[in-house]
């Protein structure tokens, strides 16, 4: 059972270990972002080529997709604290190859850089969010996606600003450098934390990415929530709207104030939507569904409102509630998985999660700017998205009605008393993988 009522600082104060993955997911997420402005200030010194800053994100969002085989084994198989620490250690390394990249004038040596930094970031991600069921009590798990949903939001505004300052006042290659040190620090964070093996390693079953993907297929609500945040990665075409509208589109307030308000009005809401649902009442997995749905309505609400305006201030109004509905997707779709998906099996659900979404993503850019390119108003895209975010909120109570008598009877079995007859409990943990540590958990909760 969830329990939304634990404050921020409650929940980092008698958690040791998540206050330690917390502090150096903060630093992670900084270098996350902190290069951004450097690369492409780089990128462009090196060609004047519309095409190139294309090439960074391609060479930024289709990473995750190609090393998601690779990477779901390697979080299921090895020590997760370890998986951290390498991860940041090796993502420093590859920012010293942009900084060599840069003072050699190589773009391809940016390119080739991008490409293993985020290939990279394909194995933080799925292993931070198999950690996290293990550092705090199913009870808080919502809380505590929160947060870190907040926290990468601030990140993002906080880290970008100030690789943009670094950037301007020292330069492209101190820039690379300070990204480097983050790196640096959070790996020493992570280092601090316990042995983190997963769970299934010690039962010797089979960790390979086929079998992560035959348990997807026989466990269908868990692969209905692996399919929640890919569903945001086809809107992340409505990203290439923000430049557009910020410059041009509204008379008399254009140019990079301008964009920057917008993304400003983005990040706001990002924060708002990931931090602000502990104030809702969603402690149940059945609120945290409708909580689903509900964000998805918002998003689709939004964009179709964003189609229609004229004026600068209400588009990023709707920029604002697209995202708050955005991250409500997000928090409650990545407690849902962590607390219906196997323990044993979370590297490779992540991370078939986070790489299809990436493709998506990348699928998504590309297609909303070639429409844009081919004379489609930005009105049309925008209200495109929007269908598509109405769509998705009606799929979901499709999918919920369907499974709703399952789930109840999950949620009954789960609640079974420690008496209950050993055949009924025996056919349970067939049907769920993982059914002594939740009732484990749940026993704790109890206590």
């Amino acid at each position: 059972m969830a329990d939304a009522s634990i404050g921020y600082a409650e929940l980092l104060r008698s958690h040791k270990d998540f206050r330690r993955l917390w502090l150096g997911n903060v630093v992670s997420f900084a270098g996350d972002w902190f290069n951004t402005i450097a690369l492409y200030t780089a990128v462009q010194a090196l060609s004047s080529n519309a095409q190139a800053i294309a090439a960074v994100m391609v060479a930024k969002m289709l990473p995750p997709f190609l090393v998601a085989p690779l990477v779901g084994p390697l979080v299921d198989r090895i020590d997760r604290r370890l998986v951290l620490v390498f991860t940041d250690l090796a993502r420093a390394a590859c920012v010293a190859g942009l900084v060599l990249s840069y003072l050699f004038a190589s773009i391809a040596g940016l390119y080739a850089s991008t490409v293993v930094l985020m290939a990279l970031g394909g194995l933080a991600l799925p292993a931070k969010n198999a950690v996290l069921p293990m550092v705090v009590p199913r009870r808080h798990l919502a809380v505590a996606n929160a947060l870190g949903s907040g926290t990468w939001s601030a990140m993002l505004a906080l880290g970008a600003a100030l690789g943009g300052v670094a950037t301007q006042s020292l330069g492209v290659a101190p820039a690379f450098l300070l990204d480097g040190l983050t790196f640096l620090l959070a790996a020493a964070l992570f280092y601090g934390l316990p042995s983190l093996c997963p769970p299934g390693r010690s039962s010797g079953g089979a960790v390979g990415f086929r079998n992560g993907l035959r348990y997807l297929s026989s466990h269908r609500y868990v692969l209905v929530l692996t399919c929640i945040k890919p569903t945001l990665g086809m809107l992340g075409g409505m990203l290439v709207l923000i430049p557009l509208l910020g410059n041009g589109a509204f008379e008399g307030q254009s140019g990079p104030l301008f964009v920057g308000l917008l993304f400003a009005a983005r990040g706001l809401g990002a924060v708002v939507g990931s931090v602000g649902v502990r104030l809702l009442d969603v402690s149940e997995p059945a609120a945290m569904r409708r909580a689903v749905v509900g964000g998805f309505a918002i998003v689709g609400v939004s964009y179709l409102a964003l189609g229609r305006v004229d004026a600068f201030w209400p588009a990023a109004a709707c920029l604002f509630t697209a995202m708050l509905g955005n991250n409500t997707v997000w928090v409650f779709s990545g407690t849902l998985l962590q607390l219906e998906a196997d323990r044993a099996y979370h590297g490779r659900v992540f991370a078939v999660e986070f790489g299809t979404m990436t493709l998506l993503m990348a699928v998504s850019s590309w297609g909303a700017g070639a429409a844009v390119d081919a004379g489609i108003g930005l009105s049309t895209v925008a209200a495109v998205g929007g269908v598509m975010g109405v769509a998705a909120a009606s799929v979901g109570i499709i999918v919920q009605t369907i499974f709703e008598a399952s789930l109840k009877r999950s949620a009954a079995l789960r609640l079974l008393p420690n008496d209950a007859p050993s055949g009924d409990l025996h056919e349970l943990a067939r049907s769920r993988p993982g059914l002594e540590q939740e009732r484990a958990d749940m026993k704790q909760a109890s206590s």
